[in-house]
């Protein structure tokens, strides 16, 4: 395959998610579909940006096999009760996942691991969950992200899929009311307290919560059964957040970020910025805004002429 198809897979995800952020989920399949017909993907429904192709497809994946899910099943009293004696998840460390796909409602996540790196913060936090996850061998924690995630009352996730095939995903119950469920391609999933969910999250997958509790659940990547283990290094730590965030900084010409008074401070690259400040200039605009709608607000310099 091509090397550039790389790139034609991320500018096809990135068309497709948007089509369905903005509600045209019919728009969206159909070019999922064309996409699969030029061979960007084997099938419509599994679009992920890193693609191994010598993998089988694995739409339902016994639980039991997997020496991680019954380990986490047999402490899994001992996480539920250091979830419980949450009130506020801000408070507890819990931050608003990055995910435009949530159309409505708010997910929150706390992340013990991304790509074998460890967040040491979150060990005084969760003292007794990061000790239980420490004890698994190093080779099993590097696979992805290993995380507790937070669905509010009222959330929906958008139809999306994850970022590679080579990793199946592992969803340990641990608040579960009714009103929550998942759908991964045609299925519909509920979770339950103390039981393991296990799937592919580069297949399509859609999350609601329609309950009136929380749902929370940890989540645990491990690589895919018949991915090589000559491949497991090349895919740890893949797209993880140092990743996102360079990646994002580079496409929007941020050169510098930094936390300052609460809010994050942007100093923008030479071109990005000179380009910034000439339309400003030449428009007569003290500032322009872009909208969740994606229009422009903007506001005009003092005593500017309307058609400057």
């Amino acid at each position: 395959m091509p090397t550039n198809y790389n790139q034609l897979r991320r500018m096809y995800a990135e068309l497709i998610d948007t089509l369905v952020a903005g509600g045209s989920v019919e728009q969206a399949g159909a070019c999922a579909r064309f996409a699969a017909q030029q061979q960007v993907w084997r099938y419509p429904f599994q679009r992920p940006l890193h693609y191994v192709e010598s993998l089988p497809l694995v739409t339902a994946f016994d639980p039991r096999k997997l020496w991680v899910v019954g380990y986490l099943e047999r402490n899994f009293e001992e996480i539920r009760a250091e979830v419980e004696r949450v009130s506020s998840p801000a408070a507890a460390g819990f931050k608003p996942v990055e995910e435009p796909l949530v159309d409505r409602g708010r997910w929150d996540q706390v992340v013990f691991y991304e790509g074998g790196r460890r967040f040491e913060q979150v060990e005084e936090r969760f003292p007794r969950t990061s000790a239980i996850i420490d004890r698994i061998p190093a080779e099993q924690r590097g696979a992805g992200v290993i995380m507790l995630s937070w669905l509010h009352p009222g959330t929906h996730i958008a139809g999306h899929c994850g970022y590679t095939n080579g990793r199946l995903r592992i969803h340990l119950g641990i608040k579960t009311p009714p009103g929550a469920r998942m759908r991964v391609h045609d299925a519909y999933l509920n979770w339950r307290a103390g039981e393991c969910l296990v799937f592919d999250d580069s297949i399509e997958h859609e999350v609601w919560n329609e309950g009136t509790e929380p749902r929370v659940v940890m989540i645990f990547d491990v690589y895919h059964p018949a991915l090589p283990p000559a491949e497991h290094a090349a895919l740890a730590g893949a797209d993880d957040a140092q990743e996102r965030v360079q990646r994002s900084m580079k496409e929007r010409g941020f050169r510098r970020l930094s936390l300052a008074d609460g809010g994050l401070q942007v100093d923008l690259d030479r071109a990005t910025e000179l380009a910034i400040r000439r339309y400003l200039a030449d428009s007569g605009l003290a500032s322009i805004e872009l909208c969740a709608n994606g229009d422009l607000r903007t506001e005009r310099v003092a005593g500017a002429p309307e058609n400057s």
